[in-house]
């Protein structure tokens, strides 16, 4: 009588049937970032069940960080300005892996700024109410070339007081500055 044993190794690669498509969105102006819920990739396996294969992700930061690797139970993320690439890796219940890239964007909402019209005052129009406009800003600041002052530079329509200087020069540049989280832009009248 002979008898022996049989060892059956699973030694094949679950395959990623579908990874997630890549995300394009717009960054929030208070943080310059976006949170997004990601989708787990479809995957299947020769021999394990698919509820037995273990998802997770990790994220290469566009500043250069990358995060541990995050069970594919917790989908939400906050995502940087930026390129990032989440690196989606499933193991089968035999330890073999396979992964797969998805790449997100997250493009910078930056402010949009007017500070008005050029303009020409009497010398007698004093103080000058400013018209600014703002959009995408959390602030905004108005500063001058000149030694005026103003009643309220947070606010687009400030009052401008020219100072004797100012009058002298007979020429001054104001300019408004509008600011969030992804940057600043300024525009003079």
């Amino acid at each position: 009588t002979c008898s022996f044993n049989v060892v059956v190794d699973d030694c094949e690669n679950p395959t990623i049937d579908v990874c997630p498509a890549d995300i394009l969105a717009t960054a929030n102006i208070s943080a310059c970032e976006n949170e997004q819920t990601l989708t787990a990739p479809i995957v299947l396996d020769n021999c394990s069940d698919p509820a037995d294969i273990v998802i997770s992700y990790r994220v290469f930061n566009p500043h250069n960080s990358v995060t541990a690797l995050l069970p594919g139970t917790i989908l939400t993320y906050t995502f940087q300005s930026g390129t990032s690439i989440v690196e989606w890796v499933v193991e089968d219940e035999a330890g073999n892996t396979s992964s797969c890239s998805q790449q997100v964007t997250i493009n910078e909402n930056s402010p949009v700024v007017s500070a008005g019209d050029d303009e020409e005052i009497c010398i007698s129009t004093s103080p000058y109410t400013l018209a600014g406009s703002a959009s995408n800003s959390t602030n905004v600041l108005w500063s001058t070339s000149g030694t005026g002052t103003f009643d309220d530079a947070t606010s687009l329509t400030a009052e401008y007081t020219p100072s004797a200087a100012d009058l002298n020069d007979g020429q001054i540049q104001l300019t408004l500055t509008a600011s969030n989280a992804c940057g600043s832009v300024s525009d003079q009248m």
